[in-house]
């Protein structure tokens, strides 16, 4: 009576088959967590910006800030992805501002917008700016 040694050719094909698939699950994860963590690097990036945007324009007196678009540009990330960046200031009014004119209070809002291999992207910040009444 013979005994067999080893593995019979199907056995093989079909655990190599098998590890094919494997590889491949790999393979597009691998290059789902890439896009992501690029993705993730333009909105960190994306958002210092406007924070940054943000912070240089409430260091303006609230009368000097204009209404409408106070600021518009457009650059480039670390890895030259283009992204256009916006500020805003619209005047507000109101029962809860009572006593403030146009002039005395804002909000300010910086945009970042950008494309990159998850689709269009949006980075925002929003504050108000006002003079305090004596």
């Amino acid at each position: 009576m013979a005994t067999s040694r080893g593995f019979s050719l199907a056995e093989q094909v079909l655990s190599l088959g098998v590890l094919a698939l494997a590889l491949l699950g790999v393979a597009a994860m691998s290059v789902q967590a890439k896009r992501g963590g690029i993705s993730h690097r333009h909105m960190l990036e994306a958002s210092g910006l406007a924070h940054d945007l943000l912070e240089l324009q409430m260091a303006r007196s609230v009368y000097d800030l204009p209404l409408g678009t106070v600021v518009q540009f457009s650059g480039r990330f670390q890895d030259q992805t283009a992204y256009q960046a916006d500020v805003h200031s619209t005047a507000l009014s109101g029962p809860a501002y009572a006593g403030l004119t146009d002039r005395d209070i804002k909000r300010l809002s910086v945009q970042v917008r950008w494309r990159d291999v998850t689709g269009a992207r949006l980075a925002q910040a929003e504050s108000i700016l006002a003079r305090v009444p004596k």
